[in-house]
């Protein structure tokens, strides 16, 4: 049996396994070194605005009402949050209300591939409040794109990045995911820093690359028990 993460496969019950994380493509990886300022153009941000970006499902599970009052605790500071995905009806409405709110907020939906490489070309933090999470693919997206990540210890995050990669709060803490947001808006110098350190952390471990490997060594041992 094969794993995405240490968590996923306590969470199973396992009591062995093979661990393989998820693996960022090289595609990705190439666009993450596309030109930040020409998507800054494309989205009409400024320069030297800082970005934050969440990407997601837009429900509780992923924290995204605790993102909301955030940002409402950080009204009179200068950033602009960018959102894609989608919210579940029931839970839509009252989103919607919290955002209409937030002057420095844009919803931008459900985006296509380019739509969504273009936004973390623009950003400079992502955000990463979930409750739950197993081994997020879109963490590992982020890490390419060297977005300074903002993240809960939950699931299989704390096996992707620590704190010399990540700034760490505590799930279901509005708070706490402002101070965190001030934090980096106060300091954009550390914000960059942790987003080039969590590039580096991602090619070491969790490329498409390395990931192919571990699956052909799993191969291998299964057609060749003890040879490997």
């Amino acid at each position: 049996m094969v794993f995405v993460s240490e968590h996923t496969r306590k969470d199973f019950g396992a009591p062995s396994g093979t661990v393989i994380p998820n693996g960022v493509g090289r595609a990705v990886m190439e666009a993450a070194d596309l030109s930040k300022a020409s998507a800054r153009a494309a989205l009409g941000i400024g320069g030297k605005e800082f970005v934050f970006l969440f990407a997601g499902r837009q429900t509780r599970n992923k924290g995204y009402g605790e993102l909301l009052r955030a940002m409402a605790g950080l009204k009179g500071r200068t950033f602009l949050c960018l959102a894609t995905g989608e919210a579940p009806p029931a839970e839509a409405a009252g989103y919607r209300a919290l955002e209409a709110g937030l002057p420095r907020f844009r919803n931008l939906g459900r985006l296509d591939r380019s739509d969504w490489i273009q936004a973390a070309l623009a950003s400079d933090a992502f955000l990463l409040p979930s409750h739950i999470e197993g081994m997020p693919m879109v963490l590992l997206e982020a890490m390419a794109f060297r977005l300074a990540p903002i993240v809960t210890a939950v699931g299989g995050v704390p096996e992707v990045v620590g704190r010399d990669e990540a700034v760490f709060v505590e799930a279901g803490d509005a708070d706490g995911l402002a101070r965190a947001m001030g934090s980096l808006l106060d300091r954009p110098e550390e914000a960059s820093a942790l987003g080039k350190r969590a590039r580096r952390r991602l090619e070491q471990g969790f490329t498409m690359e390395t990931c192919a490997r571990r699956y052909e060594a799993v191969y291998a041992d299964a057609l060749n028990p003890g040879t490997t």
